[in-house]
């Protein structure tokens, strides 16, 4: 089902991704009013949420997986978490990282959206990032009816998101970044139109999460993001 988005017909929502409301719309891009389900206890820019070790993350896993007749086959898989994980609130804006590319052009519906998302962090036994360059995984959660109902805003132990939970297992398995992006119109930019089905707007709501994750990581270590 095609959620309405604000604008009169989901073309003209694409309208909107494609830049067609003039060559400098981004300096005033369409918004809407705040909505009444925007929180004032949201999480931080830039905050370390959470760090826990790996012997911690097979508990945590073990309490959500649950036990019974398949629990052999779950301490079984929980052997291969091998990697703790910091969880981290990351935001960037197209603007400050210009991509050069057909991804966050100026002409681009969100360009000076301030985007946010989670950032997943690998750490070794010893709880210290783990050295030398690891790949990053990109995991993309559904369709969200509030705009704080979102990974940055609702990761804890006692009741994680789902898919948030998922990209930190993923991590702690694989020793690999994750990150998981909030979206436009989610988040800090929840001011902003949400996007569905726009294929391009995906990659303006992670790019500056991408790049900002490699600031974060260089300027706290000497280890880096591989892509």
């Amino acid at each position: 089902m095609l959620h309405r988005t604000g604008a009169n017909s989901f073309f003209d929502a694409q309208d909107i991704w494609r830049g067609q409301t003039g060559p400098t719309h981004h300096a005033t891009e369409r918004r809407q009013l705040p909505r009444r389900d925007l929180q004032s206890n949201v999480t931080a820019c830039g905050q370390l949420i959470d760090t826990i070790g790996y012997l911690e993350l097979r508990d945590l896993f073990r309490t959500f997986l649950g036990s019974g007749p398949d629990s052999a086959i779950i301490e079984i898989f929980l052997t291969s978490v091998d990697y703790g994980v910091q969880v981290r609130k990351v935001c960037g804006r197209c603007s400050d990282f210009p991509s050069g590319t057909t991804t966050c052009l100026p002409d681009d519906y969100g360009y000076n959206a301030l985007h946010s998302g989670l950032l997943i962090v690998p750490l070794d036994e010893d709880d210290q990032i783990k050295s030398g360059t690891s790949p990053v995984n990109i995991l993309c959660h559904g369709t969200r009816s509030g705009n704080q109902d979102i990974p940055s805003s609702q990761w804890s132990r006692t009741a994680p998101d789902p898919e948030a939970l998922l990209a930190v297992l993923v991590s702690s398995i694989s020793g690999t970044y994750g990150i998981v992006p909030d979206y436009t119109g989610y988040g800090e930019s929840s001011d902003y139109f949400r996007a569905y089905i726009v294929r391009k707007a995906y990659g303006t709501a992670l790019y500056p999460l991408l790049k900002e994750s490699e600031v974060v990581i260089s300027q706290e270590t000497n280890v880096g993001i591989g892509r």
